[in-house]
């Protein structure tokens, strides 16, 4: 079996598990949706490669979000009490978003 027919196998394999494992799914639901999935990948990437990031954004928490739109440059220890955290890891989390706030919000320039 040629190399990306094992990869699309496997990720198959882990899509269906996933929504075994998070949506309750019967395996063999789960098999169906995940081979209509990767279906639809290969009619899409059509052998192009595909880059799959680790989703870092994606998994920033709502707590982070919100305390990115409440802070003010000057509260992080406020935020800190309110969020039970400390003021310094307020700073390490506006560090963080910062990058992908801004770049919500502008979008690439080149």
């Amino acid at each position: 079996m040629a190399k990306s027919s094992e990869t699309l196998k496997e990720m198959r394999e882990c899509g269906a598990d996933k929504l075994v494992r998070d949506r309750g799914l019967s395996p063999e639901t789960a098999s169906d949706y995940a081979k209509v999935f990767m279906t639809g990948v290969q009619e899409r990437f059509k052998g192009g490669a595909v880059y799959i990031g680790t989703g870092f954004a994606e998994r920033i928490s709502e707590r982070d979000w919100e305390i990115w739109e409440k802070f003010n440059g000057k509260n992080q220890e406020e935020l800190g009490r309110r969020y039970g955290i400390t003021g310094r890891q307020v700073y390490k989390i506006i560090e963080t978003i910062r990058p992908l706030a801004i770049d919500k919000v502008q979008g690439s320039l080149f």
